[in-house]
């Protein structure tokens, strides 16, 4: 292959999966590592175009027949179909937490969509194989209890597991809807290369309550939290985990902040600031979702509310659909019409597990927070015919960006995965 022209060998490794093969290859020799760099930023730019132009291509993966048959021939031309069985368990289930690392997406635990049982088992999907692991992952160590809602970051090569909630097995027996669920604050590493738990004992007596549908977020050697939500509660406070030294520090801030809230999503801007993005206020019994947008620099100690422009195309309900960054926007998958809507943007605990259950299309909207430079922000929320998602989803799935494309888990009953590129 020395003499063959440059133009073919870059062909040739261009059908390389974007994984484990390119990494290898690009490790054969010089001119082989610039080119699979080439075709690697191709590949982003690209996705990077579609994604911003709303005109994403989508490769569904489902366990039944291809259902693409009901779309419109103008979206099976966008549409690549394949059939996978996922494993059983981990169907019919929310609120999982998903990490990426080298070819896999990794999900751990969630809640059953039919009887709110919580799991602690961990499952791959292969993205070279576009496949699922043939079994639960054996793991070894110390597991984390069963949970959901919790917080999943990556730091190195392990993933680090914080807080969740389990909804009580004696739940009946209590006076008030919140108390049917217990909240954790424990803290968890996995090894994806040893397969091993470790729980992770802090050095500091002071540490983050019990909580839920927090944020978290990596910055340098940081791992940084954001609200939650527990019995009959909300949380605004911000905690910051030190990954080498194990300890946790409470970060004061003074002057405005965002109200209580959790089920949110936070954005990296840069090494200092991050965005909150919408979320649910908890008051008792009751939640009230919440889209309003806020800037924390973490440097200077401050939060700022950022001006929201064309407000009337907010997605819906950002309060249990994540965003996920891809370079200076956030892209979310929502219903087009929020679920709260016609309960003055309230609902109770009880109606809360079951708005979430709840199947819907999705739609693509996208956040512009390149003007953040300038203190204002930009909400371009681009409203589009449903992109080639013939099964629907429910509420509070799981998304990824893995390289060039978006790895969504819908989590329905019949486990249907999406690859949006």
């Amino acid at each position: 292959m020395e003499n063959m022209p440059e133009e073919i060998l870059e062909r040739i490794l261009s059908h390389l999966s974007p994984y484990d093969d390119m990494q290898s290859a690009a490790q054969v020799c010089v001119q082989w590592s610039r080119l699979i760099y080439g075709i690697r930023c191709q590949r982003w730019r690209r996705f990077y175009k579609q994604i911003v132009n709303a005109y994403p291509r989508v490769t569904t993966l489902s366990v039944a027949k291809d259902k693409s048959d009901g779309v419109s021939q103008h979206f099976k031309q966008r549409i690549r179909s394949n059939i996978v069985r996922p494993i059983d368990i981990a169907r019919n289930r929310h609120k999982n937490s998903a990490c990426y690392h080298k070819d896999s997406v990794y999900i751990f635990g969630g809640i059953s969509m039919s009887n709110q049982t919580a799991f602690n088992d961990l499952h791959r999907f292969d993205l070279r194989h576009r496949r699922w692991s043939n079994s639960t992952i054996i793991t070894k160590g110390t597991k984390p209890l069963p949970r959901g809602s919790a917080s999943m970051i990556r730091y190195d090569d392990k993933f680090l597991l914080f807080g969740g909630y389990c909804p009580s097995t004696y739940r009946h027996a209590h006076n008030y809807a919140s108390d049917r669920y217990q909240f954790y604050n424990d803290l968890f590493s996995f090894d994806p290369i040893t397969s091993t738990w470790t729980e992770i004992k802090t050095t500091n007596s002071k540490i983050p309550e019990e909580r839920a549908s927090h944020s978290a977020i990596k910055q340098g050697q940081y791992m940084i939290i954001f609200g939650g939500i527990s019995k009959r509660t909300s949380f605004n406070d911000v905690w910051i985990l030190d990954l080498i030294s194990h300890t946790w520090q409470q970060l004061e801030i003074d002057g405005v902040k965002p109200a209580p809230r959790g089920g949110h999503s936070q954005i990296i801007v840069d090494q200092e600031r991050s965005v909150i993005i919408g979320g649910q206020k908890r008051t008792g019994e009751s939640f009230e979702a919440l889209t309003d947008i806020w800037q924390l620099n973490i440097k200077l100690r401050r939060w700022q509310q950022i001006k929201v422009i064309n407000e009337n195309w907010t997605a819906p309900d950002i309060w249990c659909h994540p965003a996920i960054k891809i370079n200076n926007y956030a892209v979310i998958f929502s219903n087009l019409i929020s679920t709260l809507t016609s309960r003055h943007n309230t609902v109770n605990t009880f109606d809360f597990d079951v708005t979430l259950n709840s199947i819907t299309n999705l739609h693509m909207f996208i956040l512009d927070f390149s003007n953040l430079q300038s203190e204002t922000l930009t909400f371009e929320v681009t409203w589009r015919q449903p992109v080639a998602l013939p099964v629907t989803s429910n509420k509070a799935h799981c998304s990824v960006l893995c390289r060039s494309e978006i790895f969504l888990f819908s989590s329905s009953n019949d486990g249907t995965l999406y690859i949006i590129s």
